[in-house]
């Protein structure tokens, strides 16, 4: 039962072997710059009862201070108090200072991944960060405002 088993690499196995290795680097390399979130604009879209309050059309990339946007309970009765989103360009979106009862929007922190959205259920909010317009939803509005993070 003892068999000789021969591992010779002959030279079209090399040839094989190294022609797979650079296809693979090659295709990683295309895949990572057509698919890099960061090679677009990014912009905010702020929801409420599934209608687009703002759409901002700012390039997180070269904003250059942080926004503060607080939504007021004037403005819109259905949310249950004011509600405030930090919009930072290196950090992403954040939301805090909510009246809800489980905070759960609040504890999710920074969000800087695109199409990853922050929601806050009892208030019926969606914030996300997008690379492309909105399909079809209407804009409503300026019932915000902004002020400038020191």
């Amino acid at each position: 039962m003892n068999k000789n088993i021969s591992l010779k690499f002959h030279i079209i196995d090399i040839l094989i072997i190294a022609i797979s290795i650079i296809m693979s680097v090659v295709l990683m390399i295309v895949i990572l710059l057509t698919n890099n979130p960061y090679s677009k604009k990014r912009y905010v879209e702020i929801y409420h009862n599934n209608m687009c309050l703002e759409q901002y059309r700012i390039d997180l990339d070269t904003l250059d201070k942080p926004l503060e946007i607080v939504l007021k309970k004037d403005n819109y009765p259905r949310l249950l108090g004011d509600f405030t989103i930090y919009i930072d360009p290196k950090k992403g979106i954040k939301v805090e200072n909510v009246t809800c009862p489980n905070h759960t929007c609040v504890k999710q922190g920074w969000v800087n991944i695109t199409n990853l959205p922050v929601l806050c259920l009892p208030n019926d909010v969606r914030v996300v960060i997008t690379t492309s317009s909105s399909n079809g939803n209407e804009v409503i509005g300026d019932n915000y405002y902004e002020k400038e993070i020191n």
